[in-house]
Parts: C-alpha cells; sequence; structure tokens
C-alpha cells in the first residue's frame, strides 16, 4: 500500500485566547482554520485573513478613464452598432488594470507580464482596436466563463492579432500572392 503524504502543516499557538491557528497547503491562501483548545474536536473555526487587497490610485482612476474614453473614441462606439454593455465593460477592465498599483505583474493568459507594459499598451489602444477586439468577442460561438480574463488578454494582443487578421483576410481573399 502507498502511503499518502500529509500536507506540510504550519501551527500557531496563541495562549492568550487559547487558539491553534493551523495553515495547510491544501487550503486556499486566504484561510486559516482557528481550533479552540476547550472546543470537541471536530468544530473547527474558518477565519479569513485579511490579505492585503489590489491598492487603487483613486485620485487617477477619473482622470483615466477620461482618457481611455477619448483615445477608443468612446462616444463614436456607444453611437454605433456595439453593445453598449460590453464597452462599459471593456473600459472597466482596463481603467481597472491601469488604476492597480500592485502586485506588478498580472496574469494575461498563460503568461505573466509587467503590470506597467501591459498599462502602456492599454493607453495605446484606439477606436480600431477596440472594434476588432468586440468584433472578435461577439464572433465567439462557445461560452466564454472568465470574461474579464478573456477581455485583458484580448486587449493586449490586439496590435499583433489585428495586423495577422487583416493580412490573413487579404491573402484569403486572393488579393495578395504568396511571394515565393
Amino acid at each position: 500500500m502507498s502511503s499518502q503524504s500529509q500536507a506540510p502543516k504550519t501551527t500557531i499557538e496563541n495562549p492568550k485566547d487559547g487558539t491553534l491557528t493551523v495553515d495547510t497547503d491544501n487550503q486556499p491562501p486566504s484561510v486559516v482554520l482557528v481550533i479552540k483548545k476547550d472546543a470537541p474536536v471536530n468544530t473547527p473555526t474558518v477565519k479569513y485573513r485579511q490579505t492585503e487587497a489590489p491598492k487603487y490610485n483613486q485620485a487617477n482612476f477619473t482622470a483615466y478613464e477620461q482618457i481611455i474614453k477619448e483615445n477608443i473614441g468612446y462616444s463614436d462606439l456607444t453611437y454605433g452598432r456595439y453593445d453598449n454593455g460590453l464597452i462599459d465593460n471593456i473600459v472597466s477592465v482596463m481603467v481597472d488594470l491601469i488604476c492597480t498599483e500592485n502586485p506588478s505583474t498580472v496574469k494575461l493568459g498563460d503568461e505573466v507580464k509587467s503590470r506597467d507594459i501591459v498599462r502602456s499598451v492599454y493607453l495605446k489602444l484606439n477606436h480600431n482596436h477596440i472594434s476588432h477586439v468586440i468584433s472578435q468577442y461577439e464572433a465567439q460561438c462557445h461560452q466564454i466563463i472568465h470574461k474579464t480574463a478573456y477581455l485583458r488578454k484580448m486587449l493586449y494582443t490586439c496590435f499583433q492579432e489585428m495586423d495577422a487578421h487583416y493580412t490573413n483576410a487579404v491573402r484569403a481573399d486572393g488579393l495578395v500572392g504568396n511571394a515565393m
């Protein structure tokens, strides 16, 4: 028989209130089990750690929202054929990432990127990029489970993806042949 390895535990005893705090690797990082010494054996109390939430630069939040809306031609997009809720969601995703000060990295799909680089790319997006992102988003035939993560990745990669998309479209139409 194979023996199962026990997850490493960190136990901290608090003599003031008679509690034991147990951290295990198989628990989410924000959960701590607190077991009172006097309590029956099977009655642990679950407390949630105060984890440091992302810090926002509130002073710049409205300013960045205005900058983004001007860069992407927000009034033209909302006046046009696109879903206003989706446009507002895209602006919200962009402002959220730009105004968050830490952590210094952000996960985009399977990649971890510097928040400053992603912020720089988001601030360079214009009307055409957002139109492309919306068109690609609306063209998806499957249900998108993690919409915010999906939009973050699409917004970040739209520069490269847009060029490849239009080059492919032109070649598929036969307007440009393969030079060999």
